[in-house]
């Protein structure tokens, strides 16, 4: 918009002070249009001296020797009410499809609650149909009791439709009694707000109606109104005695020689203020005051507004955009700013200060003689987004508790209150303390933080419902309060902001924002892809992984700093999800270069990923999208920048202290990833601990696999705590006090939680002898009972020689009889070498083998299936006595695997499946390896697979290890 000299114009002054008391009345929602007949004027319709003209025509009258109303009030008298409403209908065109034209659509982006119009056509109603927005039209009195929210346009003069057009003079003597709801209604909505009448003319009758109304209505001491006159040229006498009926007139044509163009650049000025017309830096500020209400700017509306002053971000720097280099001024002016301890509201640059020091914005680069300086931004220190990234649940309680002895006036710090509780998962008390920032925020009108409050009790709603410890009582009380919530009713209604100023609080409210993100994410992320598997000879501008890291981060900061309760939704947990994975991948892809040139930069991506990354991790994934993630990437060890080692051993000290159940998904997510690191051995030893602290047996079958890795990986790498000079005491070792807190938990476990025990301790007795050459020598009395018999049978090769000999009187006594249901006892004997394999037990297999497979038919765990697969077991290990019944039964079988592990040399490759191989142990692929038709037709089955671009890493892995010579 152009600057405008309000000393060239009429009343200059006068108008300019209009204009802004209009303004502060559209931004406080106290604006109301009165929008008339001189609005649909450039859609060809008639104005009122045009609609007279007609009617004179039709009676062979001279249109100056009769009154306005009388016109179409004789044609009603002499031709009836059927001509009369056929000829009106055809002046005011009705029926026929007429333009909207440029005034309709300004009125509309006023976006003003309620409209109030003289005109019979549709025009604004079809425009707003267009922008999708909600509303109602009253046309008749009985239209009224049905309008709920929505923004109204309300037909004063009724219309053609409804047969109820107010035209004729009888229609004027009667509209109170035609028109009495309305009528009323009207003159409330005047009582309360700011009139502003647009395309109206001192000469419609219709003006003297509504003048009359507003004297009425307001007495002596009325709120004046304004008409937008954009017909005639101002008149000195005529301005004051409107002035004196209450009407102050803006005479539109002395803005501009074009009369529409004139009435529409002072609607403008009335939408956006005439201060806008300063600078580009106001117009910024202008854009950013509603913004001054949060803790945090999200990036999204932090580049909108400082794209109005010409200013670019990228990632955390701010600076100039290419070609306009004039803005390395404000940039140096802002550096003052940014410095200082307070602001005025009311300085465009400290305003754009203030923001950026509200925002994820670091540094400001300032062109300099050799280069760009780069200052950076201070901002305030948020200690509980260090407490939540650490999951320091135990510092978050005592920052509540030492809030809740204080009354405070600040209504942020109640809304950081309730945000706490949500974190500790306390929602009632989230919602309680929500409620009082919302009564503390109203109060004082602070609408920004009552909205966020309000927004927060819908969304936590489902919460509450779900919590054990929410009495009943109390949630239907919460409930039936929630549902009183109307979100949408809250924005259009807060006094202090346009339509234009909330985008912000409609974003949360529909979560758009949520999905609009996970779209950038998606489009980001495929460009990181691409940079990362492209050698570049030259690359200029930030790379995408660094844009998408300061995106997901910046993002994530709007929503603590504002605390804003949405990131327990799945939506937003998505964005957090695909940002790590992407970030990942790009982690863990090597370098790549074309050898044949030197000058290369090579590919693109991350060098490592950092604390931020891992707390989302631990804190969005599940344990099986963890360990699916680092499958998919390949990663053996995360590659992590330096300090994440201290940070996860403060995340990991953290979360040991919580108890009960409430934290322990991040527990565990947070020892996956640890068994994916490079760590020491005071972590290593820190991990079997508190897996040990946490041991019953729905551990053991739960979080099975994060246990064998952390046993794996310490072992391989020799991470445990080495075996020590002196006597060697068992609790002196992580893996020691695990191995008997096993020990002592299977003694008290009944049958069904057994099986979770016995693979377990046969991996840590494992381990244990390993890492320090010693054998189990405390007491097992506990394990000798028949529950227990295959515990002690996967303990047998750990076990000194005295408890090996206590082991195999106990079994060998057990094993007396010999019964069907005693077979994985009997394997786990042979294969342990506590017994040989006996000709008797194998007989009574082989003779049943039929019988089993059909009466196991439809069970789960299959019996037939887990005999087969134990006898393959000792087959291959030259456990089994009748070899040739053994492969009968097997070549009997329905599963082709056992078939294969009976028969490997003879066996049909064309069914053999690769995936079979990630089912097999180490040494059983040993075996198979060595076996030369093996190892080349499942070597042809590999490269099969590869050329269709469908194996895995592990796969991968397992072929290179044990099949490539």
């Amino acid at each position: 918009m152009s600057s405008i000299d309000f000393n060239k114009i009429e009343k200059g002054a006068f108008v300019q002070e209009s204009i802004d008391i209009l303004h502060q009345a559209y931004m406080s929602k106290k604006l109301v249009l009165f929008v008339g007949a001189g609005v649909d004027r450039n859609s060809d319709m008639p104005l009122w001296d045009d609609a007279k003209k007609e009617f004179c025509k039709h009676m062979n009258i001279r249109p100056e020797d009769v009154d306005n109303l009388k016109v179409p009030q004789f044609y009603f008298n002499s031709r009836g009410k059927k001509e009369y409403v056929e000829l009106s209908r055809e002046i005011f065109h009705y029926g026929r499809e007429m333009p909207i034209n440029d005034l309709h659509r300004k009125v509309v982006d006023f976006n003003v609650n309620t409209i109030i119009t003289t005109n019979y056509t549709d025009f604004l109603a079809q425009e707003m149909s267009n922008r999708g927005h909600i509303y109602a039209t009253v046309s008749q009195d009985k239209d009224l009791p049905y309008i709920k929210n929505e923004k109204l346009i309300i037909k004063m003069h009724g219309d053609f439709q409804h047969d109820n057009f107010v035209l004729k003079e009888d229609d004027y003597l009667s509209y109170s009694y035609n028109f009495r709801l309305i009528e009323t209604y009207i003159k409330a909505i005047i009582a309360k707000n700011i009139v502003l009448f647009i395309g109206y003319s001192f000469n419609d009758p219709d003006m003297k109606q509504l003048f009359s109304w507003v004297k009425d209505v307001l007495g002596n001491d009325f709120q004046h109104a304004y008409m937008l006159e954009g017909f005639r040229n101002y008149d000195e006498n005529e301005f004051e005695y409107y002035k004196n009926l209450g009407v102050n007139v803006i005479y539109t044509n002395t803005f501009d020689e074009d009369n529409q163009k004139a009435l529409i650049e002072v609607m403008d000025l009335i939408k956006v203020g005439y201060g806008e017309n300063l600078s580009d830096v106001e117009e910024a500020a202008r854009y950013f005051r509603p913004y001054l209400n949060i803790n945090y700017i999200l990036g999204k509306y932090l580049k909108a507004g400082l794209g109005k002053c010409n200013l670019l971000v990228e990632a955390d720097v701010v600076g100039c955009r290419p070609n306009k280099r004039n803005t390395n001024e404000l940039l140096l002016r802002l550096i003052e700013k940014v410095n200082e301890k307070n602001f005025d509201s009311n300085d465009a640059y400290g305003v754009i200060a203030n923001i950026l020091q509200k925002s994820g914005i670091d540094r400001i680069g300032v062109l300099k003689e050799k280069g760009y300086e780069y200052i950076d931004i201070p901002h305030t220190e948020n200690k509980i987004i260090d407490l939540i990234m650490t999951f320091d649940y135990e510092e978050l309680r005592s920052v509540t508790n030492r809030n809740g002895f204080f009354k405070y006036d600040d209504t942020l710090l109640y809304l950081q209150q309730a945000y706490i509780y949500y974190v500790l998962e306390e929602y009632s008390k989230a919602y309680s303390a929500l409620c009082d920032a919302a009564e503390k925020a109203f109060k004082k009108r602070e609408f920004y933080t009552y909205y966020i409050a309000q927004f927060n009790k819908v969304k936590i709603k489902g919460f509450i419902e779900h919590d054990a410890n929410t009495l009943k009582e109390i949630w239907n009380k919460i409930r039936d309060e929630i549902e009183c919530i109307n979100l949408n009713s809250i924005i259009m209604d807060m006094p202090d902001l346009s339509s234009d100023d909330n985008q912000m609080l409609k974003d949360i409210s529909s979560f758009q924002l949520q999905y609009s993100l996970f779209q950038d994410a998606y489009r980001i992320s495929e460009k990181v892809k691409k940079q990362q598997n492209t050698i570049y000879s030259f690359f200029a501008g930030v790379p995408d992984y660094i844009n998408l890291q300061w995106m997901i981060k910046d993002y994530f900061r709007y929503l603590v700093c504002n605390c804003i309760m949405i990131d327990n939704y799945r939506e937003v947990q998505e964005v957090f999800i695909l940002y790590v994975r992407s970030i990942l991948a790009s982690a863990v892809t090597p370098d790549k270069k074309d050898y044949f040139e030197e000058e290369q930069i090579g590919n693109i991506h991350a060098p490592n990923i950092g604390t931020f990354e891992l707390f989302l991790i631990i804190k969005y994934m599940s344990e099986k999208e963890i360990k699916n993630m680092f499958e998919q990437c390949g990663i053996d060890t995360i590659p992590l920048e330096e300090n994440c080692s201290d940070f996860i051993k403060i995340v990991l000290g953290n979360l040991r202290r919580e108890k009960g159940l409430r934290c322990n998904r991040e527990l565990w997510n947070c020892l996956m990833v640890v068994s994916y690191m490079d760590i020491d051995c005071g972590l290593a030893e820190d991990l079997v601990d508190c897996i040990s602290e946490r041991l019953n047996w729905l551990v053991c079958r739960e979080h099975k696999g994060i246990i064998y890795r952390i046993l794996k990986v310490g072992h391989e790498k020799k991470n445990f705590k080495n075996r020590q000079e002196g006597v060697f005491k068992i609790y002196d070792y992580a893996v020691g006090r695990f191995l008997q807190n096993l020990v002592r938990q299977a003694e008290f476990a009944d049958g069904s939680s057994l099986h979770d025990y016995d693979d377990i301790i046969s991996n840590v007795c494992f381990v244990f002898y390993s890492m320090y050459n010693e054998k189990y020598d405390e007491n097992l009395s506990g394990l000798l009972k028949n529950e227990t018999s295959l515990v002690i049978t996967k303990m047998y090769p750990y076990c000194s020689e005295r408890n090996q000999r206590i082991i195999k009187e106990y079994l060998i006594e057990q094993f007396k009889e010999n019964s069907l249901n005693m077979h994985e006892l009997y394997y786990e004997m042979v294969i342990n070498d506590i017994i040989e394999p006996t000709e008797d037990y194998e007989s009574l297999i082989f003779a049943k083998i039929d019988k089993i497979k059909e009466d196991s038919r439809g069970y789960s765990p299959n019996p037939y299936e887990a005999i087969l697969n134990e006898m393959c077991n000792l087959y291959i290990n030259n456990k089994v006595k009748y070899v040739d019944r053994f492969k009968d039964a097997v070549m009997n079988s329905d599963d082709f695997r056992l078939v294969f592990l009976g028969d490997i040399e003879n066996f049909d490759y064309s069914k053999f499946d690769i995936e079979w191989l990630k089912q097999f142990r180490g040494g059983l692929l040993k075996e198979i390896a060595q076996n030369e038709v093996a190892r080349v037709n499942i070597s042809r089955k590999f490269a099969e697979r590869m050329e269709c671009g469908e194996i895995g890493s592990q796969l991968l892995k397992l072929y290179f290890k044990y099949f490539i010579e």
